[in-house]
C-alpha cells in the first residue's frame, strides 16, 4: 500500500472518522482506523462495534492494500506536519510516514484482524439537511437518560414521516423532555420509527458541524441499522432494542398561566438563585402573576441563606408556579436557541412547558419536584 494525498484531506478525514475509535483493552485492534486503497481512493474506517464510521479522500494511489494503525496516534501526528503533501506505505506492518524530509513510522496491525462491518439491506430512505438536523441534534441529545436501567431512554427516538414530510426527534429521562420536528427533503412512503443511541447522534452532529449548511444527509434504514451519508462520510449504526415510552400523553395541551420571557434575563436570575438552591434537590421556585405580570424566581438554603428575584413580563391567565429543578431550566433555556421565550404552568404536579416564542417545531417540559 502506498499513496499521497493532502494534509488537509488526511486531517479531516481523520477527525471525522475518530470518533469510533478509543481505548478498547479488551479489543485493541478497536482503536485502530483501517487504511484501505482502491484506484484514486483512499477508504478509511473505525468502529466500536456498535457504531461504525467511514470517508473517503482522493489521492494519488501507488500501490493498493490495507493495513490498520492507531487512529489517535496518526490523527495527532499528521495535524502536526508541516508539508502539504503527506506520502504514507506499508512497509514491514509498519505505516511510513513521508513529509518533506521527515520521516515517521507507526506500529500497526494486519486488515484481516480489523471486524468485518455488515452490509446493510436497504429498506427505507430520508433526506434532511444538514443545518435543520443539526439544530435538531442539539435540542434533544442533552435530555438523553444517563442511566443503563432503561436502556431505551439512553437513546433519542426518530420518527420518519411521509405525511406530513417530518421528522421527530424525542429524548427524555423521565423528568425532563425535549422534542423537536423539522422538514423531510425526500421521504419513502410510510413512517419508520427508531430508538438512536446518543453517542452515536452526538457523532452525527460533530460531524455535521463539519460540513456546509445546505449539505443533504440521507438516513437508511434496514431491519437493525441506520446510516447516516453526510457528503464523503458514511455513519452506521445499530438500533436501540425496545418500546420508547408515548411520551405524547404528558404534553400539556392547555395551559392556567402563561407567560413571555426573555432568555438571557430567565437564565441569568435562575443561575442567581441556583446559588441559594438546596443541595442535592436543586429546587428554585418559579411564580407567575399575570396581574403583576411578574414571573419570580426564588430558592432557600438552610445552610447558606435565601434569594428571590422578579422579572417583567407579559403574561396570561391564573397565578401559577411550579418547583423545578434549576439545572433543567437553565437547559431548557439554551436549549430554546432564542431571544425570547414561553413558558406554561398548569398546575403544581403538572409538568411546565418552555417554547420558543411564536415559534413551531420544539419544545421542552420539565416534571415538577414534588414538595
Amino acid at each position: 500500500m502506498k499513496f499521497t494525498c493532502t494534509k488537509d484531506n488526511l486531517v479531516h478525514a481523520l477527525q471525522f472518522v475518530g470518533g469510533a475509535a478509543g481505548k478498547n483493552i479488551n479489543l485493541p485492534i478497536l482503536n485502530n482506523v483501517l487504511i484501505s486503497t482502491e484506484e484514486r481512493t483512499v477508504r478509511f474506517i473505525t468502529t466500536n462495534l456498535e457504531m461504525a464510521i467511514k470517508t473517503n479522500v482522493r489521492g494519488v494511489v501507488e500501490q493498493e492494500g490495507k493495513f490498520t494503525v492507531p487512529a489517535k496516534t496518526l490523527s495527532e501526528y499528521i495535524q502536526l506536519v508541516s508539508s502539504d503533501q503527506v506520502t504514507l506505505s506499508l512497509e514491514d506492518n509498519e505505516i511510513v510516514i513521508q513529509t518533506g524530509k521527515s520521516k515517521t513510522k507507526i506500529k500497526g496491525n494486519p486488515a484481516d484482524e480489523f471486524p468485518i462491518l455488515p452490509t446493510v439491506d436497504v429498506r427505507a430512505r430520508y433526506v434532511v439537511n444538514a443545518r435543520e438536523l443539526r439544530t435538531a441534534l442539539s435540542r434533544v441529545l442533552f435530555a438523553c437518560s444517563r442511566s443503563e436501567t432503561r436502556p431505551e431512554l439512553s437513546g433519542v427516538f426518530m420518527q420518519f414521516n411521509k405525511t406530513p414530510n417530518t421528522l421527530t426527534l424525542a429524548a427524555t429521562d423521565s423528568y425532563r423532555l425535549s422534542e423537536a420536528q423539522i422538514p423531510l427533503l425526500g421521504a419513502q412512503e410510510g413512517a419508520v420509527q427508531a430508538i438512536i443511541p446518543q453517542r452515536t447522534l452526538s457523532e452525527v452532529l460533530r460531524i455535521t458541524v463539519g460540513h456546509p449548511d445546505d449539505t443533504l444527509i440521507n438516513v437508511i434504514f434496514d431491519e437493525t441499522q441506520v446510516v447516516f451519508e453526510i457528503g464523503e462520510v458514511t455513519l452506521s449504526t445499530r438500533k436501540i432494542d425496545g418500546r420508547y415510552p408515548d411520551y405524547a400523553q404528558i404534553i400539556p395541551t392547555q395551559y392556567k398561566t402563561r407567560a413571555y420571557f426573555s432568555t438571557e434575563a430567565l437564565a441569568k436570575e435562575v443561575k442567581a438563585a441556583s446559588i441559594f438552591a438546596s443541595q442535592g434537590v436543586n429546587a428554585v421556585i418559579m411564580e407567575c402573576k399575570p396581574a403583576e405580570s411578574s414571573l419570580s424566581i426564588s430558592s432557600t438554603s438552610t445552610q447558606l441563606g435565601e434569594h428571590a428575584s422578579s422579572l417583567t413580563v407579559e403574561a396570561t391567565g391564573e397565578d401559577g408556579g411550579a418547583l423545578l429543578n434549576y439545572r433543567y431550566v437553565l437547559d431548557g433555556i439554551s436549549a430554546l436557541q432564542a431571544t425570547e421565550g414561553e413558558i406554561w404552568f398548569l398546575s403544581t404536579t403538572s409538568p411546565v412547558v418552555f417554547k420558543p416564542k411564536d415559534s413551531q417545531g420544539f419544545l421542552y417540559i420539565i416534571m415538577p419536584i414534588r414538595q
